[in-house]
């Protein structure tokens, strides 16, 4: 007890925790976000529960009753607590008695590395229900080579990753995976994989339709009526543009288009009506979701040069290249 108690106060002497205002600018823990899902993670002032067996480190700041983060008072490990669901948020073995007196430690210094090598990002969410907030993402960077991977086509840098989101409010299966893609027409800035207009042939590129190619696992149901993983499937999933929008990059940035009367409405008109869903700089992001059963994603995005309206040459293929699903990463965040 008094070790893990020790631990509980050298990282409070630091920081106290923090206060309303996270709620405008994000917990110190960050998080992640898809369709009208947001979890934001923020450094708490320690509270007791449970006759002092359990300490409260961080909590949702969006989702009551949603992510907790606790440190049990006696072993000092540190778990993460989503509804019924409760697993370590740090390595962790029984037999290893330190480990576990020093987690709460481990799992700040782990999350103080990630943020100063850049393996997390800022980035800017617009979940429908709640005003446009930025905040660390979880997703990784390229620095996770796992499960972030980076390709470059005719100038378009897409980057994808993903994230384990543990919780039974998403499927009985205990979670889904969260992925970001993230894409952007590289500028002079880029290196060696620039490509000038005048080479690529285009100023500008927006984005048609994209394809899919998911590897899962199969359920196989036995003669007991239990589930058990099988051999592995590919499925084909094709659409147009993503979550509903289709944005146009430039050097610097993008602006970002929809199409009121839905893709297939988009896919026959003579002349397609966008209209415009702002603007911003630097890349361009999307989170989706997919099932717990996946075990990696890689593609295409499909592009126009110039614009869908106005085209200026043939719809071309950018490479996603191959990112992987991880339900049991060594630290939960």
């Amino acid at each position: 007890y008094d070790a893990a108690i020790s631990a509980l106060k050298a990282v409070y002497s630091f920081y106290s925790g923090q206060d309303g205002d996270s709620l405008r600018l994000g917990g110190l823990f960050g998080g992640s976000s898809a369709y009208d899902y947001l979890s934001c993670s923020r450094f708490e002032y320690p509270r007791f529960e449970n006759d002092e067996f359990r300490v409260i480190v961080t909590k949702d700041i969006y989702n009551d009753g949603g992510k907790v983060f606790f440190m049990n008072t006696v072993t000092g490990q540190v778990f993460v607590q989503v509804g019924d669901i409760c697993r370590p948020a740090t390595p962790s073995k029984a037999e290893d008695a330190k480990n576990c007196r020093d987690s709460l430690l481990r799992w700040f210094e782990e999350h103080a590395n990630r943020l100063a090598i850049g393996y997390y990002y800022v980035q800017e969410y617009r979940p429908s229900q709640y005003p446009s907030i930025r905040m660390i993402s979880q997703f990784p960077t390229e620095l996770d080579p796992v499960h972030c991977s980076r390709a470059v086509t005719n100038g378009v840098e897409v980057v994808a990753s993903s994230l384990f989101v543990p919780g039974k409010q998403f499927s009985m299966a205990g979670g889904i995976f969260m992925y970001s893609i993230r894409m952007r027409l590289l500028t002079s800035e880029s290196g060696e994989e620039y490509i000038s207009p005048e080479r690529r042939g285009f100023e500008t590129c927006q984005l048609v339709s994209r394809h899919w190619r998911i590897t899962k696992r199969r359920m196989v149901r036995s003669r007991e009526g239990t589930s058990n993983m099988g051999d592995t499937t590919v499925e084909e999933v094709r659409g147009e543009g993503v979550v509903g929008e289709y944005p146009l990059l430039h050097e610097g940035g993008y602006k970002n288009y929809f199409c009121p009367h839905g893709p297939m409405e988009l896919a026959r008109a003579p002349s397609p009506e966008l209209y415009s869903h702002g603007e911003g700089e630097g890349c361009f992001a999307y989170q989706s979701c997919t099932d717990i059963l996946t075990i990696s994603i890689e593609g295409f995005l499909q592009f126009v040069p110039g614009s869908i309206c106005e085209p200026q040459g043939n719809v071309f293929d950018v490479r996603v290249a191959p990112f992987h699903m991880d339900r049991n990463p060594d630290f939960f965040y």
